[in-house]
């Protein structure tokens, strides 16, 4: 069995979440996008059909990002450091997608669960305390 086979679809999970409804919610949907992606990958789907799932995955972190710059906006905070953050992951998922092929199908599974899960630990986690603390909910 390969290893894109024996890849385990990510559940949804409290540890992932950041009690901030809005963008929890919206984890969830590029969780789900995803798990769409390493399910099409197992079952051995057309690239271009996996493209489409990503750039659904593109669209949808635009809009994720979007909604937590406006906040940013709303509550004053620079965040530079953040905002060039979301740069970077939304660039590396669109290289990602553009560069589709065989050895980014290989690495695909290990590069979407770190993309995702790495900037809900590392980047909004620390957001969401700050939108906490300013009654964010």
């Amino acid at each position: 069995m390969s290893a894109l086979a024996r890849e385990p679809a990510i559940a949804w999970s409290v540890r992932y979440a950041v009690g901030i409804e809005v963008i929890d919610g919206q984890h969830r949907q590029m969780l789900e996008l995803v798990n769409r992606v390493l399910e099409g990958l197992r079952a051995g789907r057309e690239p271009d059909e996996l493209i489409e799932v990503l750039r659904e995955l593109v669209r949808c972190t635009e809009h994720h990002f979007a909604t937590e710059e406006r906040l940013m906006d709303e509550l004053g905070a620079k965040a530079t450091r953040h905002r060039a953050e979301h740069r970077r992951l939304l660039e590396s998922l669109r290289r990602f997608t553009d560069q589709l092929d065989a050895k980014a199908l290989a690495s695909g599974p290990r590069f979407l669960r770190q993309w995702l899960l790495k900037h809900i630990e590392a980047i909004d986690r620390p957001f969401a305390a700050f939108l906490r603390k300013r009654g964010v909910s």
